[in-house]
């Protein structure tokens, strides 16, 4: 059996422009991660800055036996898409073997379409 949990936030680091365009503000996001599975624990601390379009993040990831990584994260949005880029500096004993991990990430969000349903009231018993 395999347990996650997360909590996360998003704080508005300005005021809400003239024109109440939300986009181009500024926001702070805190994030834990905490994963378990059989007698493996790990847990993610983690934050983000965003300005849109650019979002930057550090986290630290814990396995509980040992301090494994920090993470640096920098995000570009842009129309549907968002591309990402982080680096895991390893921390832990195996840092003379891996000296860290690269991985790029691409996210295509799917234009969400209003489901225009009318509701209509359901004859239930009485008891």
């Amino acid at each position: 059996m395999k347990i996650t949990a997360h909590w996360g936030a998003l704080f508005d680091l300005q005021k809400e422009s003239s024109e109440g365009n939300t986009e181009h503000q500024m926001s702070l996001s805190p994030n834990i991660l905490y994963q378990q599975q059989g007698k493996f624990h790990q847990l993610n601390v983690g934050c983000y800055l965003n300005k849109y379009p650019f979002t930057g993040g550090v986290w630290y990831r814990n396995n509980f036996e040992n301090s494994d990584a920090i993470i640096a994260m920098l995000g570009l949005s842009f129309l549907n898409f968002k591309i990402g880029y982080s680096y895991d500096y390893s921390i832990s004993r195996l840092i003379n073997l891996s000296g860290g991990s690269h991985e790029l990430s691409l996210v295509w969000q799917l234009p969400r379409f209003e489901k225009q349903h009318k509701l209509h009231q359901l004859e239930v018993p009485n008891f």
